[in-house]
């Protein structure tokens, strides 16, 4: 199924994304590297 537009990350492995920039967030899914987990409502 995968990602779906309007779809919301919530978290990468635990890292909360709610309070995060856009630029904050972008650059957490840079430093995760190849494999993470992602949280999605």
């Amino acid at each position: 199924m995968g990602l779906q537009v309007g779809d919301v990350v919530v978290r990468i492995n635990d890292t909360p994304m709610a309070k995060l920039t856009h630029g904050e967030a972008h650059e957490a899914l840079v430093q995760a590297g190849n494999n993470f987990t992602l949280a999605v409502h």
